[in-house]
């Protein structure tokens, strides 16, 4: 899960990063943990210097010291542990975090900062200013926000700018929040900025492609998860759904409340892997007719940010299909308990794509002994009756010739006169021919 971290909850962050590294940490009552322990041995020393014996009120003394000095260094390794975290959690985020004093010189800058402006240390870095490390020109649009948060002492959100030293060709979103002293004047600022270069370039090319877009019944939509929210959306939906574009952008959960109450676990964007996904579910129309709907989501990662992703998909209904889906089991069913043997043909590829059970029933023969025979072979060498052989190949050469009785040798070697009826159709595709075969009696 990605962390989202805003400004305003690392405000004392700059105050607190320096104790970190110290091998001093302060107590609430600002006395390094040594210097207490080296005033509880010296009181200890005190205490049993005449190596006497220690009244009750001494010893009373003694535990509090020691149980204080205990408690106290105790506090500050949870203190410290806290602090590591969330140093820990500022540096693995993949938002950009700084903060400037009010000369504008870097105080702090978390390890995605450092990632992102290129050829420079953290070192180069702090007490320096933006200007003497990116130069004037690179950096101008950002000082801009920033003196203006610290003059005026407001927040700045989501202004487009261009990444520190990226020479204008990688973009982001600055916010800044100023931070006041005692006299509510800004003592410093804290920043961040979101990089949006590689959904800035997808969008880029949505817009060229809107048109085209929107002129079909897909939905095309792009969508990044920090934040969570879609950056395009194409016209598609409003055929889907029955909404329009701009009810989706007012309501961003208007999609995910339109999904059928059973599918809904079928939509977790958290879950998908790297590459394509691909999902079917139900949503609910406008009109409250039910649609299926094919969802192929692409999920990629952003490379400019550590452990990021955006996504991008097409939608389309597939309701006739999944409907020819059920009719097509449904025949099948059919076509398997009625006493109608069938079987299909590759016509180019003389290859069986399909025979039902009523055919294997018919001729004690199984599918897989059937289906491992090219066409007209199984029937020329295994089923047909010798005697009749010719009539079925001037039926099977002709093909206006549509049905012809002949007797057949069933696997157990019973001879059975049949009818054949033929029928030239398409198949999944391809140009099959279609032969039922039924018994005579």
């Amino acid at each position: 899960m990605i962390m989202n971290i805003f400004p305003s909850e690392i405000s004392d962050l700059e105050d607190s990063i320096p104790s970190i590294d110290k091998s001093e940490v302060n107590t609430s009552t600002k006395i390094p943990v040594n210097i207490l322990l080296e005033n509880y041995i010296n009181d200890i020393d005190k205490l049993t210097g005449n190596y006497g014996e220690i009244s009750d009120d001494k010893i009373k003394k003694l535990i509090y010291l020691e149980n204080y000095v205990k408690d106290t260094h105790h506090e500050n390794i949870i203190l410290k542990k806290q602090m590591e975290d969330i140093l820990l959690a500022v540096n693995s985020t993949p938002v950009m975090i700084y903060i400037k004093d009010s000369h504008m010189r870097y105080r702090f800058i978390n390890d995605s900062y450092i990632r992102a402006v290129g050829n420079y240390s953290r070192d180069e870095i702090i007490n320096s200013t933006s200007s003497y490390i990116f130069g004037i020109k690179e950096i101008k649009q950002i000082m801009v926000y920033e003196q203006k948060s610290l003059s005026e002492n407001i927040k700045i959100e989501n202004a487009e700018i261009y990444i520190p030293g990226s020479n204008r060709k990688r973009t982001g979103l600055l916010s800044i929040l100023p931070v006041f002293n005692k006299s509510n004047a800004a003592k410093k600022i804290i920043c961040t900025i979101r990089e949006t270069s590689d959904t800035k370039v997808l969008m880029q090319r949505f817009k060229l492609m809107e048109s085209a877009l929107d002129a079909t019944n897909e939905y095309v939509y792009l969508k990044t998860l920090f934040p969570e929210k879609f950056e395009y959306r194409s016209r598609g939906i409003e055929y889907l759904t029955g909404w329009t574009r701009e009810d989706f952008y007012k309501d961003e959960e208007l999609w995910n409340k339109l999904i059928h109450p059973d599918d809904e676990h079928m939509l977790n964007y958290e879950t998908l892997q790297v590459g394509l996904n691909i999902f079917k579910f139900r949503i609910i129309h406008k009109t409250g007719e039910h649609k299926w709907i094919e969802n192929r989501v692409h999920k990629l990662r952003n490379f400019n940010k550590i452990n990021t992703f955006y996504y991008f998909g097409f939608a389309r209904d597939i309701t006739k299909d999944i409907e020819n889906e059920e009719l097509n089991e449904i025949l099948k069913i059919n076509s398997d308990i009625m006493p109608i043997g069938i079987i299909i043909r590759n016509i180019q590829s003389d290859t069986y794509m399909y025979l039902n059970q009523a055919f294997e029933r018919l001729t004690g023969y199984s599918k897989a002994f059937i289906m491992q025979n090219k066409a007209p072979y199984f029937f020329t060498d295994v089923l047909i009756y010798p005697d009749d052989l010719s009539k079925y190949m001037r039926y099977y050469s002709n093909s206006k010739c549509r049905m012809v009785k002949l007797r057949i040798l069933t696997e157990n070697k019973n001879i059975k006169l049949i009818k054949l009826n033929k029928n030239f159709i398409e198949y999944k595709g391809k140009k099959c021919k279609l032969t039922r075969i039924e018994a005579i009696k």
